[in-house]
């Protein structure tokens, strides 16, 4: 399995805000008092996109998808 390190683009974004998004929520479920539901897929998409262009974002491919 190759794995291919890259900047993002805005065709990225759903996916990166998708990890994001889980990530948020995960830390919710760990500690609720401390974190909150801080976005939404659609917000942190236009997040990501946006910085993605300015080249602030990596994404890890496997296989041509990605992954991380």
């Amino acid at each position: 399995m190759a794995v291919t390190v890259r900047h993002a683009t805005r065709a990225d974004a759903e996916a990166v805000a998708g990890f994001a998004v889980a990530l948020f929520e995960l830390h919710a479920k760990w500690d609720p008092r401390r974190f909150t539901q801080i976005a939404t897929r659609d917000g942190a998409a236009r997040f990501y996109g946006d910085r993605a262009e300015a080249g602030s974002v990596l994404v890890a491919e496997v296989d041509g998808k990605t992954a991380g």
